[in-house]
């Protein structure tokens, strides 16, 4: 007898649960496409910035080098690149532009432009820039905190 009222209460239960199922179902197979597409695409996008990072360090890198053998017209376009393409790289580079001004044309008052004219100093008038940011790489400290 007790077995009979197992049974009962055991087929109770999965209809219960096969109702719940139905009902709650498509929202928990809806969760978890949205969960795997939400890490798809920052996994995507994470990607990107360190593609888009990665070029801009190169590029960068490789003005260093052009200063440092003396091609500041080379060097200047490409600094003058980074900073128009707005990267995070882009208050360091126009510090360096200002550099090849200064060291190759002896052009001080260009050089006060460019540092008039860089993100950061546009920012710090906007009240929205302050203090110290430490770039990573090449032991640069760079002036500014956003």
């Amino acid at each position: 007898m007790v077995d009979v009222f197992d049974e009962v209460d055991q087929s109770l239960r999965e209809d219960k649960k096969t109702r719940l199922w139905r009902r709650f179902g498509p929202f928990v197979w809806f969760l978890c496409f949205a969960l795997i597409v939400g890490v798809g695409y920052n996994e995507f996008s994470t990607y990107q910035s360190e593609q888009r990072i990665s070029k801009n360090v190169e590029r960068f890198e490789t003005a260093l080098s052009q200063l440092e053998d003396g091609a500041y017209s080379d060097a200047q376009a490409i600094l003058s690149d980074l900073i128009e393409g707005e990267a995070e790289i882009a208050p360091l580079a126009a510090q360096y532009l200002a550099r090849s001004f200064y060291e190759g044309n002896g052009d001080a008052e260009g050089a006060a432009l460019v540092k008039k004219r860089t993100p950061s100093a546009i920012q710090a008038q906007r009240g929205k820039c302050s203090g110290r940011k430490v770039i990573k790489g090449k032991g640069i400290i760079l002036g500014f905190k956003y």
